[in-house]
């Protein structure tokens, strides 16, 4: 008999989280809540739009994220046109992709976002270990929905390049990651209206964090040696 995953436990989101969550305006389409950042009218039409695509092409799909998500909530992202947020059960859109991308590649990074909802409601953790395989099937089913739009070639050229990056476990390492967060740090705080001395402090933040971690690193090869 085969063992049944158990569903990971529900863990309370930060306040920040909460908090900024309560702030933001929200409407819903078909019972799922939407959650917007600034432009409600255009960010609800462009997130509606792209679920119309996912539930013309790929009824399954739909059905699926439908269940699997609690919310989509469009919020600036730090290196990242998506993410899910397993506090809240949201998939995560940045409002750049949301404003300026077409409605297929939104439509894809939702269904990218889905797949991670369901594989942690299966009990798959995105550990440091296991994190290449999780993503590459979660680009597989982005990949396989995006091959179903009549106009979804570049919404598959986009993730077939992201596929490539799943073959380098190193890619999807704490470090490598975190790195990539904080050098998009500071254009994220400069589009949501942060002055430019602020995004400054936090370039030479980030470089000193870097170098540290950079430093560590390298100790710790060292000692292996």
């Amino acid at each position: 008999m085969v063992p049944r995953r158990e569903i990971p436990p529900k863990k309370r989101s930060p306040l920040s989280e909460r908090v900024l969550l309560r702030l933001c305006d929200s409407g819903q389409i078909e019972g799922l809540p939407i959650v917007f950042w600034k432009n409600k009218e255009i960010e609800f039409r462009r997130v509606e739009e792209a679920l119309g695509l996912i539930k013309k092409y790929d009824r399954l799909r739909y059905n699926r994220l439908m269940h699997d998500l609690e919310r989509i909530w469009v919020v600036p992202l730090s290196g990242a046109v998506g993410a899910f947020d397993t506090f809240t059960g949201s998939c995560k859109l940045d409002p750049r992709i949301v404003l300026a991308g077409p409605p297929e590649t939104i439509a894809a990074v939702i269904v990218h976002e889905a797949a991670h909802a369901r594989l942690h409601r299966s009990g798959i953790r995105y550990e440091e270990d296991e994190r290449a395989r999780v993503e590459a099937a979660c680009t597989r089913r982005e990949l396989a929905f995006a091959a179903k739009l009549p106009d979804g070639e570049w919404a598959r050229e986009q993730a077939v390049r992201y596929l490539e990056s799943c073959a380098n476990p190193e890619h999807w390492s704490d470090a490598s990651i975190s790195e990539r967060h904080l050098n998009a740090a500071v254009q994220t705080l400069r589009y949501v209206g942060f002055p430019d001395w602020l995004a400054g402090t936090a370039i030479a933040l980030r470089d000193v964090i870097l170098g540290m971690r950079r430093f560590v690193r390298g100790l710790v090869i060292q000692r292996r040696f």
